[in-house]
């Protein structure tokens, strides 16, 4: 019922309160596929997508219904009992609709043309035989209408093939966002070089243009380009390694010749030509924000569409800039097992190893430490950066040498039954042995590693057997590792203690670590708000005025009084509650000028009570500004045995010194020194009199702290709220 009418919309997998996953699809007429899958046991409540039309829900696979009972107190609420693990499909009982999410592995590109003809069959005869691509033409009525509004693009890849010109700051901003904020791909074909004439970013954007009048481009004249057609133009392939051009050979071609187009120096080309009326390059790459950019000179008519070089470069294009490539163009993995460790190699190059053993010939940097678990080190870039740090395998100059056990990419547990494996690096016990190893390959195809090893405790008692898989995926320009990890208790008992020490970590070489901010805490034991049914409210309370402007049909006694902090339409949940003090102060230590964050991101959720509430219980959010400066927010409601309260801020600074409750802390040490902090100036009256009585004088210069500073404290944690929603 929330989303608009016409709105076409499809989601998997959309996790839902109560622990369920939705996944649907609406096009503009109807939903037209709903069906959720529990997580645990539990009631599912689901609002009718067909309101007043009889509903069956099923379990997938299986054609006899569930029970069904519909709530009718706040609109057509479906309910039914769901049991973990299972799918359940709701469907409205006179059709069963087709589930139609697309192929995942299909590349949508939308084909723009105008301005100038093309032999439009012939074009598209091109990818008759091509499974993984679909094109959609789109004639261009006014020059540039298809930016007018990105909000629904659903488009990988776009194809510009048109000659138009005018396009409005609007449009110009959208085509920007798509290539920037959604990194589709893009891919110019012939006469689109000519396109948009007066908009110099889009030559930036392609790398090239093609000059109809003589103009001033970066404060130099240019002249006009030349084209003549028919021509017959030799083509050289010079990047014989490039997935577009890989295995192509030379070629010829009649087109038409360009000649004077202005020029981008930091184009990757692919082709050229040394046709005397022709610009030496014919085809080029090249990356703007996040999206990779194909433009290729050649495509006057169908004469160019009948070589099969050409034919080929276009269909790879597409495929290059949607970032698909094929299993020929994927690096090659090689997993290489040798004294105590197994190494990982892509196209021959080192990108890590798996080491499970010291090997006696090259021993630890650090001195009397053991290696007590199998970790991953190093790790690599595609380029070859190494991203981890050297110690306590190797000493690099600058890095940091404290936490001995954090050892590139591993994988462990601080308490299992008490014995803590995540800080030991010192003893042989607790240890994670390894057993045995198999390079294998996933159920993919992946190259992988499937391990055993034993969790051995400090009494030389197995507690864990673990199995891992680990999958190695390899891109020309980023790497996955996947992990496949089960635990098998071996012990009556196994008991995974509290301890804020992770679980799956890695520890980044110095040149990645933060430096310079501020953590806020907002660790307030609370407990379950229950759920309350609709019911009228209460005499005393004029409920129209309470709710405002928010969205709220029916009063319960959960809104009123304090528990409306724990809804989205009346409330922020905790990081806004007693989080918005802790915001403030964080707000302060920022340096003076800086207002709003450029990011912000929050992860978390609404664990153990499953009650009425809707906002997280337990959260994490950070914001990074302008200067380099960070805050981090940390809430945690969820009580429990041993649970410490911490409603505080903390300060970290760029030489690794730290403030925690009135104490400095320098760099490495746990002695900290008192600081003696002034009382700071409170206006007359206090906050609530001080806020009072500058409103009535009009003089925000009375108030404590004015409105403006306070949105910049407050806007933290609305936008960790929105990340997080």
């Amino acid at each position: 019922p929330a989303i608009k009418p016409k709105t076409e919309m499809a989601f998997r997998n959309f996790q839902a309160r109560g622990g369920f996953l939705v996944s649907a699809a609406k096009d503009a007429e109807r939903v037209y596929f709903l069906e959720v899958q529990a997580r645990r046991d539990n009631t599912c409540r689901i609002m009718n997508p067909w309101p007043g039309r009889p509903i069956v829900v099923h379990e997938v696979g299986k054609s006899e219904p569930v029970e069904v009972r519909i709530d009718r107190s706040n609109g057509e609420c479906l309910e039914f009992s769901a049991v973990a693990g299972k799918k359940y499909a709701i469907e409205a009982c006179e059709e069963i609709h087709k589930i139609a999410f697309g192929d995942p592995d299909k590349i949508d590109v939308l084909v723009v043309t105008g301005g100038l003809g093309i032999d439009r069959d012939q074009f598209f005869d091109l990818f008759d035989d091509c499974n993984d691509i679909k094109c959609v033409e789109y004639p261009l009525k006014d020059e540039s209408e298809v930016f007018e509004d990105i909000c629904d693009w659903k488009y990988d890849v776009l194809l510009l093939y048109n000659a138009t010109q005018d396009i409005s700051p609007k449009r110009r901003d959208n085509f920007v966002s798509l290539l920037k904020d959604k990194g589709i791909g893009l891919v110019v074909v012939h006469h689109a070089q000519a396109a948009f004439q007066s908009w110099h970013e889009f030559h930036k954007i392609n790398g090239s243009a093609f000059i109809y009048y003589d103009v001033q481009i970066d404060g130099k004249p240019w002249p006009h380009s030349k084209c003549k057609g028919g021509m017959d133009i030799p083509v050289t392939v010079c990047d014989k390694e490039h997935p577009i051009t890989r295995g192509l050979t030379d070629f010829r071609v009649l087109d038409e010749t360009y000649k004077g187009r202005w020029w981008a120096e930091d184009n990757h080309v692919l082709l050229t030509t040394d046709h005397p009326g022709n610009d030496e390059p014919i085809a080029w790459t090249r990356q703007y924000g996040h999206s990779r950019v194909f433009n290729i000179q050649l495509g006057h008519d169908s004469q160019a569409y009948e070589v099969p070089q050409y034919r080929e470069m276009i269909v790879r294009g597409i495929r290059w800039t949607a970032e698909l490539p094929s299993a020929a163009e994927k690096p090659k993995v090689e997993l290489r097992e040798t004294s105590g460790s197994i190494d990982v190699l892509v196209d021959g190059k080192p990108f890590t190893s798996y080491i499970h053993r010291i090997d006696p010939v090259k021993p630890l940097a650090a001195e009397g430490v053991l290696l007590t678990k199998p970790v991953l080190f190093p790790l690599r870039t595609p380029s070859g950066i190494t991203v981890t740090r050297g110690w306590p395998f190797e000493k690099v100059e600058g890095e940091s040498q404290d936490h001995p056990h954090h050892a590139g990419l591993f994988f462990t547990h601080d308490l299992p039954n008490g014995n803590g494996f995540w800080n030991n690096s010192k003893q042989p016990l607790p240890a994670i042995k390894h057993v045995q190893a198999e390079i294998t390959t996933d159920a993919t195809g992946n190259p992988a590693l499937a391990t055993v090893m034993h969790w051995i405790g400090k009494d030389n008692d197995t507690l864990l057997v673990e199995k891992r898989l680990t999958s190695f995926i390899a891109g020309r320009d980023q790497h996955i590792i996947d992990f496949d990890i089960e635990l098998k208790a071996v012990a009556d008992k196994v008991e995974f203690g509290a301890t804020k020490e992770g679980m799956f970590a890695i520890r980044l070489a110095q040149w990645l670590t933060e430096s310079g901010g501020t953590g806020a805490y907002c660790c307030k034991p609370r407990d379950t708000i229950g759920f309350k049914s609709p019911s009228a409210p209460p005499a005393h309370l004029d409920w129209n005025l309470w709710r405002g402007p928010a969205r709220i049909d029916a009063y319960h006694a959960n809104y009123v009084h304090y528990n409306w902090h724990w809804f989205w339409e009346t409330g922020n949940g905790d990081l806004n509650n007693q989080g918005t003090h802790q915001l403030d102060m964080a707000y302060w230590a920022l340096d003076k000028g800086v207002t709003n964050p450029i990011r912000a991101m929050a992860i978390g959720g609404r664990f153990l009570w499953n009650d009425q509430g809707e906002t997280p219980n337990t959260m994490l959010g950070i914001a990074e500004y302008p200067n380099g400066q960070h805050v981090f927010f940390n809430v945690r409601n969820v009580n429990y045995d041993g649970y410490q309260r911490q409603v505080e801020n903390e300060y970290y600074f760029e030489d690794g010194g730290r403030i925690i409750r009135e104490k400095y802390y320098p760099k490495g040490s746990n002695e900290g020194e008192t600081i003696n902090i002034p009382d700071g100036h409170v206006t007359p009256g206090g906050q609530y009199g001080s806020f009072i009585a500058a409103c009535r004088a009009g003089d925000p210069q009375m108030a404590n702290g004015n409105a403006v500073e306070a949105h910049h404290s407050c806007v933290l944690g609305h936008l960790m709220n929105n990340s997080y929603r």
